[in-house]
């Protein structure tokens, strides 16, 4: 009998100690969002094939390859990309561009570039600068 007084005195301690904590508001606000499910806010980024990015690239021919965004931030979101060509440390900007996602919308958006020397190495970089993400690879001339 003891026993079970102990526990049922623990057990209303324990209610309590929750309904006080509970009636502030930030404790009321931090327990509620440790016991719900929120939705993550993120967006994609990603080549569209690894198979297909080129590990040589012959010198002053076009090549193309597609990157995608996919916006799952859980609002239209205007994304600001950039594209650019490293080669033998020289940086050339290939694209600047922007595209307006709404909320669960994926794009897929075409890259078309050269390498200016032979025997060079070469690194292609996707930003979308206002997100701090980058995807890159790096290849041959």
């Amino acid at each position: 009998m003891k026993v079970l007084y102990h526990i049922g005195t623990t057990v209303c301690v324990l209610m309590s100690l929750i309904a006080i904590g509970l009636s502030t508001p930030t404790l009321s606000r931090d327990f509620a969002l440790a016991t719900s499910l929120q939705p993550e806010h993120y967006t994609e980024l990603y080549f569209n094939s690894l198979l297909s990015l080129p590990p040589v690239i012959e010198s002053a021919k076009p090549q193309s390859l597609r990157f995608t965004i996919s916006n799952h931030e859980g609002v239209l979101t205007t994304y600001q990309y950039r594209v650019s060509i490293v080669e033998n440390g020289g940086v050339k900007s290939v694209a600047n561009k922007s595209v307006i996602l709404s909320s669960e919308q994926s794009t897929s958006l075409p890259v078309t570039f050269s390498a200016n020397k032979p025997h060079a190495t070469i690194e292609i970089i996707v930003e979308l600068p206002e997100k701090n993400q980058t995807i890159h690879f790096r290849s041959k001339s």
